[in-house]
């Protein structure tokens, strides 16, 4: 079964991992109450920083070693599907797992691809965690755990799951524009106005993001909200593309892009050029995901670009969609899963869960949650003269403890390491998406997980339709009758997804 392709991948692989705690894999460390110590491959990103001091004592710790096999956002999903389909996985498998491919995951777990988790009970916090998705049971096949679900960002004190992308702007530059509202405020109008004087009065880019959330952000999400997903309307399921309301926010999109306030290279870019445009002070607006640390991320970026005072420069960007509310949506429970190798002892398992407990342990222990947040003194960081914790060095890789794999992904806006400027506009973030003013787009579980032949087969045409409006936006000249014609061309097909959306008894 190992291809040529394999082996020459397995190869790269492993010329590209190192072991992350130090040590050989009979050796056992003094302190830990363990004998045996246990060597896991896993894939993370950034493999090749240096772990922390922190991580190194929790390796220590359980009597632990890891070889870090690199994937970046680019190859991640690739990388996966070439393991599984040639039996190369490595012992712990970080997949990216949605609807568009979850058929791929039931058939992994049915092909005996994946260990069974088994029974979490001896793990009560891992337990509690999982149960408290409601994902969880359609990751269950024929009664058998194969995935540790990766909590999505939730909020303290918050119910629900909430995606926090929203808008950043260059207040500065607004204030000399004399359009600045001081609330930070704007209708979906007076955003576009703002868009156009940033490009035509200053000379600069207005709005950018990375390629990921593009066209969602420049009228899509904000006119027609479930334009890339089945929507039941009046009983019935409906394909989003269909919806009234998706053609006409094809054409609020187009509109963002023919008046200049949209970066004319955003419907080409493949990854975070937007983003970086930001940061380097070439563009006023940018849509991205601010959360505490994601704002101090930008604010670090265009510091080091030689912009001076950044929290006075920027803020958060409320802008209203065209009807007048408040756009947000809330997010799946999960956002990607841990699987096993099927040749992984039960010994091997229960330690890598013992340690997951442990790290999980931060919401209650005091101590094991300031070692996870800010490390060991001394090595990882210093207190300042006002008691803040300040980094020893920059791009740490704290792997497990903070990883997006098994961190708890809660929000902390008592983080010291966030400076307060940052949290104050992350919890500004978290105020609008709860405010009466919002529209939620909400998630349909079953629909989401839902399988049958033609559904898994086609899906949704997220990203045909999504390629489709980028065409439209940039050379059409009649947007209903481009659209309309490539609708036709997969009518048939969407069809049968909705012939078995609407007879399946599992989702009435």
């Amino acid at each position: 079964m190992k291809k040529a392709l394999a082996l020459i991948l397995a190869l790269v692989v492993v010329m590209g991992c190192f072991a992350g705690c130090g040590g050989n894999e009979g050796a056992s460390t003094s302190n830990s109450e363990y004998g045996e110590k246990f060597t896991y491959t896993i894939n993370v990103q950034s493999a090749e920083k240096e772990p922390t001091a922190s991580f190194k004592q929790l390796c220590e710790k359980f009597n632990v070693e890891f070889e870090f096999v690199p994937v970046t956002s680019g190859d991640w999903q690739e990388k996966v599907r070439i393991w599984m389909a040639t039996g190369d996985m490595p012992d712990i498998l970080w997949a990216n797992v949605q609807n568009f491919n979850f058929s791929e995951y039931r058939n992994w777990a049915a092909e005996g691809l994946l260990k069974p988790i088994g029974d979490l009970s001896a793990y009560p916090r891992v337990n509690a965690g999982q149960e408290a998705l409601n994902s969880t049971p359609y990751f269950m096949i024929d009664g058998e755990r194969y995935a540790y679900l990766s909590p999505n960002i939730q909020q303290e004190g918050v119910d629900k799951y909430l995606n926090t992308y929203t808008f950043m702007y260059r207040r500065d530059w607004v204030e000399e524009l004399g359009m600045v509202n001081e609330d930070n405020v704007y209708t979906w109008d007076e955003f576009i106005e703002i868009g156009k004087a940033i490009n035509s009065k200053l000379g600069k880019i207005a709005l950018v993001g990375s390629a990921g959330t593009y066209p969602h952000f420049s009228g899509m999400m904000q006119t027609s909200p479930y334009w890339e997903q089945y929507i039941k309307v009046d009983g019935e399921y409906k394909w989003g593309m269909d919806l009234p309301e998706t053609l006409e926010a094809i054409k609020v999109s187009k509109s963002v892009y023919d008046d200049g306030v949209l970066w004319k290279d955003m419907v080409i870019a493949t990854g975070s050029e937007g983003n970086q445009k930001f940061k380097a002070g070439e563009a006023g607006i940018v849509f991205d995901g601010f959360t505490p640390g994601a704002i101090k991320s930008y604010a670090e970026a265009m510091e080091e670009a030689g912009i001076e005072n950044v929290y006075d420069k920027i803020a958060i960007m409320s802008v209203k969609a065209p009807n007048g509310k408040f756009w947000g949506q809330e997010s799946m429970d999960y956002w990607s899963i841990t699987c096993f190798n099927p040749d992984m002892s039960d010994e091997k398992m229960d330690r890598i869960l013992q340690m997951y407990d442990y790290i999980l342990s931060a919401q209650e222990d005091e101590e094991v949650s300031n070692l996870k947040r800010y490390g060991v003194e001394g090595e990882d960081f210093d207190y300042d003269e006002a008691g803040v914790p300040q980094p020893k060095y920059d791009n740490t890789n704290n792997f497990l403890w903070g990883s997006f794999a098994f961190n708890d992904r809660a929000f902390n806006y008592e983080d010291l390491r966030v400076p307060e400027e940052a949290r104050k506009m992350g919890l500004e973030v978290q105020d609008r998406l709860l405010s009466d003013e919002t529209q939620l787009r909400e998630y349909d579980y079953p629909l989401y997980f839902f399988s049958a032949p033609n559904k898994d087969k086609y899906g949704l045409f997220y990203e045909d339709g999504r390629t489709k409006i980028k065409q439209i936006i940039m050379n059409s000249t009649n947007v209903e009758g481009d659209w309309e014609a490539w609708k036709a061309t997969v009518r048939d097909k969407v069809q049968l997804v909705l012939d078995e959306l609407n007879s399946s008894e599992e989702l009435k």
